[in-house]
């Protein structure tokens, strides 16, 4: 099973980094960079200030107030960097995109309407398999990343993990609200999938001398397999750290789907997916798929979800 339809699926800040090649240890030294880097520059400032205010030249002569506010402008500045990230690509930029248009009930749409649904997940028949929980699912993420080596900021060393592959597929699916039905296209769309299932060194099965069991490594091998990378490394009793993060949209779940939708009539078109939902007996529906002018959005994310509510 191979990713198929995939839309431009971002889950959260290290992903997207990932996806422009900066890896989780990249970011790690440049925020530590960074810091250190703002410490000086404020510095800079400060002893300016000195020479031209006397209550700032009073305030700067003693040693923990100068500390105190060195740190404090640094760590700051690196807050706003995150906030104003989460604000312009993140996730408050989600709700934003979400919010600004009015949520509405299926029966209601209008065609070339562009609108905002929220309902259950209905699968079709082309439904996917999640690769490590083997969940069937109309989208799902999939994270796989291993331990390294870095140093932090006082000079020892630390073990994290970083992300080494990222896996998303996803395939049409229906939307329900009460007894209408909604189809959600994927082609080109952007899904944001919460991840909902972590298997990392906490969660490993070990046998009774401490070793990888063979529940361990068959799961691990299913699950690189399913993704068509090699599993070599990863299993036999001294197998390699390895953490899986997988999220799905799943049968029954709920979500919320932003575009630009069209009634249609299931019986008077070729396309497969219609006549199966004609052989459903669903007649008409409202189709939500990606236009020039507004590309779908899909998301199960529950700050989302929280935030619409």
């Amino acid at each position: 099973m191979h990713p198929i339809n995939s839309g431009k699926v971002l889950i959260t800040c290290a992903i997207e980094m990932k996806l422009l090649k900066i890896n989780e240890t990249t970011i790690h030294y440049l925020t530590i960079f960074g810091f250190f880097a703002l410490m000086i520059v404020f510095a800079f400032i400060g002893w300016q200030l000195v020479e031209h205010t006397q209550w700032f030249a009073e305030f700067w002569q003693i040693k923990r107030n100068r500390l105190m506010l060195l740190i404090g402008l640094a760590a700051g500045s690196v807050w706003l960097l995150v906030y104003g990230y989460s604000y312009f690509w993140g996730t408050k930029k989600l709700i934003r995109t979400f919010k600004a248009i009015e949520q509405k009930n299926i029966a209601d749409c209008q065609s070339g309407e562009t609108v905002r649904l929220q309902g259950e997940v209905v699968l079709l028949k082309t439904a996917l398999s999640a690769p490590f929980t083997q969940r069937d699912c109309a989208a799902y993420t999939l994270k796989i990343s291993e331990k390294v080596e870095r140093v932090r900021a006082n000079g020892h060393t630390e073990t994290a993990w970083e992300t080494s592959k990222f896996f998303a597929a996803s395939t049409d699916f229906l939307i329900r609200y009460k007894s209408h039905y909604a189809l959600a296209r994927v082609q080109a769309a952007n899904i944001v999938i919460q991840p909902d299932t972590v298997h990392d060194d906490s969660t490993y099965h070990r046998d009774s001398g401490g070793f990888l069991s063979d529940t361990e490594n068959t799961k691990r091998q299913q699950t690189l397999e399913a993704v068509g990378e090699s599993f070599r490394r990863f299993t036999g009793v001294y197998g390699a750290d390895v953490k899986f993060e997988e999220g799905v949209l799943e049968a029954g779940e709920e979500v919320v789907v932003l575009g630009t939708g069209h009634w249609k009539d299931t019986g008077n078109t070729d396309d497969e997916t219609m006549h199966y939902l004609a052989s459903q007996s669903i007649k008409t529906l409202f189709v939500i798929e990606s236009t020039v002018q507004q590309s779908v959005s899909i998301s199960d994310s529950t700050a989302l979800l929280k935030a619409l509510n």
